[in-house]
């Protein structure tokens, strides 16, 4: 989990380019239930002056690493519960860098649905 959460904030640190320790802060003051209109108000000495604009690209950014970080690591879970992971597919799927591209790596491997048509065709 450690891991992650570095992972999360360096990939922050590199889309908004802000400095890691305000990057910690910000996230922490968000997962503390804080919501971005209050942080800008209320917390500028410790986001050194964020504006509410800036706050809110950062919450966008923010939950969607933290999205496509969680489903890497589903993804991952899934695929080495069939037997089917393989370092290479390991390392595409930690490297993608869209939702978009690791559900493409995962597509071969999703369960099909048993619909009528397919359980007629296997028959």
């Amino acid at each position: 989990m450690k891991k992650q959460m570095s992972t999360l904030i360096h990939t922050i640190v590199t889309k908004v380019g802000m400095d890691a320790q305000t990057v910690q802060t910000i996230i922490d003051l968000l997962d503390q239930g804080n919501t971005v209109p209050f942080i800008a108000r209320y917390r500028k000495e410790v986001t050194k002056g964020a504006t509410d604009e800036q706050l809110r690209d950062f919450h966008d950014i923010y939950t969607y690493t933290k999205n496509l970080e969680q489903r890497k690591l589903d993804v991952i879970r899934l695929i080495a519960e069939k037997g089917l992971m393989t370092p290479e597919l390991e390392a595409q799927i930690m490297g993608a860098e869209t939702l978009a591209r690791v559900e493409d790596l995962y597509r071969p491997f999703k369960e099909k649905k048993n619909t009528k048509a397919t359980i007629a065709k296997a028959k």
